[in-house]
């Protein structure tokens, strides 16, 4: 499967969408919030660009790595593109070096 798509063939906007339409099934493995950051949420991804998440589990869920797995792979075969996903525990210093995230949900 080819996990690459052209930072012009999918807006911001339309991944927002995209990632909405998995919401429940995101929730499911204690994802309470999921946000969007680095060139894609800048809108400057070239088109070899992969989609960089972050992660907040719902309030007294540990969230684990296997959800998160599950979650990017979720993505990345409804979404065909190649996906990143940090925690939110995780994240800060890279949300800070790299721009502000676009929160999905």
């Amino acid at each position: 499967m080819n996990l690459v798509v052209s930072a012009s063939e999918d807006s911001v906007a339309e991944l927002v969408k995209r990632i909405r339409t998995h919401e429940g099934a995101i929730r499911a493995f204690g994802v309470a919030r999921l946000s969007i950051f680095g060139s894609r949420a800048r809108g400057s991804a070239p088109p070899t660009s992969d989609l960089d998440l972050i992660a907040g589990f719902a309030k007294g869920r540990k969230g684990s790595y296997f959800d998160l797995a599950r979650v990017k792979l979720l993505l990345e075969d409804s979404l065909h593109v190649r996906v990143d996903i940090l925690p939110e525990s995780a994240a800060s210093g890279s949300v800070n070096r790299f721009g502000e995230s676009l929160r999905a949900f």
